[in-house]
C-alpha cells in the first residue's frame, strides 16, 4: 500500500514541474538528465529508506522515459542510474549524506552534470509514513515541484 502511494507520488512530481502540456510542430522535444538522491530517514531504518529510495527511482525511470510522458510534458527524462551516481560522487569524494535543502542538492547536481534532481525524506511517526519530495533545477537552484504524501497505517 504504501508503495502505491509513492507511486502516485512519483507521478504528480513528474508531470507538474511547471513545463507545457503540448508541443506546438515546430517545438523539439528537450532532453532532462535527472539524478534522484536516497530518501533522508526519520523514524525508519536506514535501509527502509535506501528501499524505498529504490523504489522510488525505479518507477522515476518507469514513468520519465515512457513514451506517453514524453508526449504529454514534452520533455523526456534520462535518469541516471544509482551505480553511476555512486560511482561519479565517490571519485570526486563528495559527501552527500542527509542532502535535504536545495543548496546541496545543487552541489550533488553539478558534481553529476545533470539538470534536475531529486530530493527528500521518508519518515514515520507512530502509524503516520510520510514521504517529502521536491524537483530541483541546477541551473536556477529552483524547486520545480513538490509532493508530500502522509499515509496512515491501518
Amino acid at each position: 500500500m504504501f508503495r502505491k502511494l509513492l507511486s502516485s507520488l512519483i507521478i504528480v512530481m513528474l508531470t507538474l514541474t511547471g513545463f507545457p502540456l503540448r508541443l506546438s510542430h515546430a517545438q523539439e522535444r528537450k532532453f532532462y538528465t535527472i539524478a534522484v538522491l536516497d530518501l533522508v530517514a526519520n523514524g525508519i531504518s536506514e535501509a527502509e529508506a535506501k528501499s524505498l529510495s529504490e523504489y522510488m527511482r525505479g518507477q522515476i525511470t518507469r514513468a520519465a522515459t515512457s513514451e506517453q510522458f514524453g508526449k504529454k510534458a514534452g520533455f523526456v527524462y534520462k535518469v541516471i542510474e544509482r551505480s553511476q551516481m555512486d560511482k561519479i560522487l565517490d571519485e570526486m569524494q563528495f559527501q552527500r549524506t542527509g542532502c535535504t535543502d536545495e543548496e546541496c542538492a545543487v552541489e550533488v547536481g553539478k558534481v553529476l552534470g545533470v539538470e534536475r534532481i531529486i530530493i527528500g525524506s521518508v519518515g514515520l511517526v507512530g502509524e503516520t509514513y510520510t514521504i517529502n519530495s521536491r524537483i530541483i533545477d541546477i541551473e536556477t537552484a529552483n524547486t520545480l515541484s513538490a509532493a508530500d504524501y502522509v499515509h496512515r497505517s491501518a
